[in-house]
């Protein structure tokens, strides 16, 4: 081989490891979200001809741009070859991070309360990451009744109304970002009385309720024998015989609050929900 020849052999030699060196394998790197993770990678290699991916999942794939869903926590080893026009490899390493993601669910003890009668609910939610170990989680309860948001794990609730509310239990992980569940209870929890809730008519009112201080009840044709008022908890605040057709009532001792006014006639017993300032 003359040295022409061998001079030439040399520099497509050198073209050739140019070319090679100028093969980069990369991708975009990939930020910590919650599980189900859906991550849409972007391949930034140069000069590649061929793409195999390892998602450290057990699962792979060709594709130079893969949309690939991370099911469960864990931190993944995604690694990436590339070929280049002359099949010679080259590779990256990269972890993407899959924060777990709790179950928001929880049952509710009663159902069917009476008027005056916590609620209490016992928390069910899933908080284990896929080893199995527990992780730290906030709650946010919401009663239905536009009263204020609990934060306890298992809070108690006291419903000042009648009525059907629906429960929500919404918590989340202490991570950046918060990976969030939310658990809306198919069926209302309703809050009953038991007794019928007197209903103001042409032959009976009470008023001005709610009230600042006092409370008038004209019975006009009821049999009124008497009446007692029991604060929202059950307690008995006052009993009282009733020998005419119109009554006043003092609630200045009272407190702010929700009042249960029990009437009693000849043949019946009924309530009325009274609401102090």
């Amino acid at each position: 081989m003359n040295k022409l020849n061998i001079l030439f052999t040399f520099f497509l030699f050198l073209v050739t490891i140019s070319k090679a060196q100028n093969c980069i394998p990369d991708f975009k790197d990939v930020q910590p979200d919650c599980a189900p993770y859906y991550v849409q990678f972007l391949n930034t290699s140069q000069n590649a001809k061929a793409y195999f991916w390892d998602f450290g999942d057990g699962f792979t794939s060709s594709l130079e741009n893969p949309l690939h869903v991370f099911m469960a926590d864990g931190v993944y080893k995604v690694s990436l070859i590339v070929l280049d026009s002359f099949d010679m490899m080259y590779s990256i390493y990269k972890d993407v991070t899959v924060l777990p993601t709790p179950i928001s669910f929880f049952r509710v003890v009663p159902e069917i309360p009476l008027f005056g009668q916590e609620v209490y609910v016992f928390d069910q939610s899933a908080h284990h990451d896929r080893w199995g170990y527990p992780y730290s989680i906030w709650y946010k309860w919401d009663w239905g009744d536009d009263s204020k948001i609990d934060t306890e794990p298992e809070p108690s609730h006291l419903y000042l109304d009648y009525g059907n509310f629906m429960i929500t239990l919404t918590v989340g992980t202490f991570t950046t970002p918060q990976c969030i569940s939310t658990y809306v209870r198919p069926s209302p929890v309703t809050v009953t009385s038991s007794v019928p809730e007197i209903v103001d008519s042409p032959t009976f009112y009470i008023y001005p309720n709610p009230t600042d201080d006092i409370i008038n009840i004209d019975f006009k044709s009821i049999n009124l024998r008497f009446i007692t008022i029991s604060d929202i908890t059950g307690n008995l605040l006052l009993k009282q015989s009733c020998y005419d057709q119109f009554l006043t009532l003092d609630f200045n001792s009272y407190p702010s609050g929700v009042y249960l006014l029990f009437i009693y006639d000849d043949d019946s017993k009924f309530t009325k929900k009274i609401i102090k300032h």
